[in-house]
């Protein structure tokens, strides 16, 4: 037999809220990790998930290269007809 929430009056309000982290403070949060810091650790410090750390260390490289305060590192898709853009 399946059961409701029948004595709940509302639904649950997640408090999480997403952020956007700038290239500086994502280089700021692997420079934590490689002082000797775990992944699960670092993640629960900075709240965030351990695969978003997994993708900031892979990407190291390109965050080096990126101004400081840039906060995605894609542009987007391309216009489907550049042309017009112009």
């Amino acid at each position: 037999m399946v059961r409701g929430n029948f004595h709940k009056l509302r639904a649950n309000v997640t408090t999480k809220r997403r952020r956007q982290w700038s290239a500086r403070e994502k280089l700021m949060v692997i420079t934590y990790y490689e002082r000797g810091h775990s992944k699960r650790s670092t993640a629960d410090k900075f709240n965030i998930e351990p695969k978003q750390l997994r993708e900031w260390i892979s990407n190291k490289e390109r965050l080096l290269k990126a101004v400081p305060y840039i906060q995605k590192l894609t542009t987007g898709a391309r216009p489907k007809y550049p042309q017009l853009a112009l």
